[in-house]
């Protein structure tokens, strides 16, 4: 019998700055600066998915602030692609997917939420069904402080 477990092993976001590269993989950001606000804010969340061949799975990324989905009737994400997909001898299937989320208008500075949910079926789908949800966090703000780390005795 195969397993069947999907999980949202982890996401994070990255931030589209000069020099990024577009294929990933990418490394985690949780704090962001924005010269003005409001501001429209373009990044990349990549997520580890641990699925199996037993069925389909869609997925949808949102993006909340002070309790308010950023993501307008839940519109399809710009580019979602799979990176090094692999597949078990017990049909395990696990990939890290990366979803750029393009220009969404941020007002404030402040605490964001980015929500991950995996479903079974197809993303248009009508009776589709949530099997896992992750949230991931990021602090989005005008002017961040000078840090210096020194050893302490």
């Amino acid at each position: 019998m195969k397993q069947d477990y999907p999980k949202i092993s982890f996401a994070y976001p990255t931030f589209l700055k000069p020099g990024l590269s577009a294929n990933g993989p990418f490394i985690p950001e949780i704090g962001m600066q924005v010269a003005e606000l409001p501001s429209k804010l373009s990044f990349y969340v990549s997520a580890g998915l641990i699925l199996n061949t037993i069925r389909s799975y869609s997925f949808d990324v949102d993006v909340i602030f002070d309790g308010i989905s950023l993501i307008p009737d839940n519109r399809p994400a710009v580019d979602s692609r799979l990176l090094s997909p692999a597949v078990s001898d017990r049909d395990d299937f696990i990939s890290t997917t990366i979803t750029l989320i393009s220009a969404i208008d941020v007002q404030e500075e402040g605490l964001y939420t980015i929500r991950v949910l995996l479903y079974t079926g197809g993303a248009t789908d009508a009776d589709r069904e949530l099997l896992d949800q992750h949230e991931c966090h990021f602090v989005l703000a005008k002017n961040w402080l000078p840090t210096e780390m020194s050893k302490t005795d």
